[in-house]
């Protein structure tokens, strides 16, 4: 499994288990300093919950760039707007975070020198890609960001395609990922530089819900894109005709095995007495570029395959 998917995995199985902290409640007594306590923690974790969502995106690229089935497309043949982001966006990205860099340590010759010569190496073959080639040439990733980067991996319409993996695996983005995804980078601004912010425990619950369907739909998305790319530098990806299966947990204890091809939860083809026996079943008969998605009893993603 993905490196960056389980980390991303286990920071929002953290924030939700953060969340029921008796802590981060407000005091039904007129407790100034408790409810103050309380609320200073909440904005805290609004920006985890984003920051964690922003690395996870950053690093699932890079992480699927350095797989071998993309490693033999020449540099020459990928789309003119991927060849611009690993060479002028890292370019710019390194610079401002060796900046960043020098003012904590005030030594960045060897890291620049380092990176430099990645950089210029991507254009050979079978070299390894900055990590710096996406997302990290501003401060903080903004939809516009996200949208530009699947475009460039030949993603068409990266909204609706988000949005049709998300309805698919069993959430509801009301107003489209666009919007959601800026109003979650609002709120982080407003937990990181407003004194007066007040974070509420619902806005905490939607945001890391938000964030799986986000994460997990962006990460599908890329993840085709890539399988895509590496077999002909032309195919378009389109997220609602990506195909999705999945293994969901049923009231009576057993494990229901179905393909994803609306809202609504079809009757289990295949049922099978644990998840993990589930899992496997399901991967065996997975079709390529095909995601598996685990349900747990409510309906959500435990975690995902592609």
């Amino acid at each position: 499994m993905s490196a960056a998917r389980t980390k991303f995995l286990g920071r929002l199985d953290s924030f939700r288990h953060a969340s029921e902290k008796p802590d981060l409640r407000n005091s039904s007594l007129a407790n100034n300093l408790e409810n103050e306590a309380s609320r200073y923690l909440r904005n805290g974790l609004q920006i985890m919950i984003f920051c964690s969502v922003e690395d996870f995106l950053r690093e699932r690229i890079v992480e699927l760039l350095a797989q071998p089935r993309f490693a033999g497309v020449r540099f020459q043949n990928l789309p003119s707007e991927l060849q611009r982001i690993l060479m002028l966006d890292s370019t710019e990205a390194m610079i401002n975070n060796l900046k960043y860099e020098q003012s904590i340590s005030g030594d960045t010759i060897s890291s620049f020198v380092r990176e430099i010569v990645i950089i210029s190496q991507s254009a050979s073959e079978n070299m390894p890609y900055s990590k710096f080639a996406f997302g990290r040439n501003k401060s903080n990733i903004s939809f516009d960001d996200i949208d530009n980067i699947l475009k460039a991996f030949n993603v068409s319409s990266p909204a609706t395609g988000i949005s049709s993996i998300s309805m698919r695996a069993g959430f509801t983005i009301a107003g489209g990922p666009k919007n959601n995804f800026t109003n979650l980078a609002k709120k982080r601004h407003s937990a990181a530089h407003d004194s007066q912010c007040a974070i509420e425990l619902t806005d905490l619950d939607e945001s890391i819900k938000f964030g799986l369907a986000f994460g997990m739909s962006f990460d599908i998305l890329a993840t085709v894109a890539v399988i895509n790319l590496s077999s002909s530098q032309t195919i378009q990806t389109e997220g609602n005709r990506i195909k999705l299966r999945a293994v969901c947990e049923r009231p009576d204890g057993k494990w229901g095995e179905h393909r994803l091809e609306g809202a609504t939860r079809k009757k289990a083809a295949h049922v099978h007495l644990t998840e993990e026996l589930a899992t496997i079943a399901a991967q065996a008969r997975l079709v390529s570029s095909e995601g598996l998605i685990i349900q747990g009893r409510s309906g959500l993603p435990i975690r995902w395959f592609i």
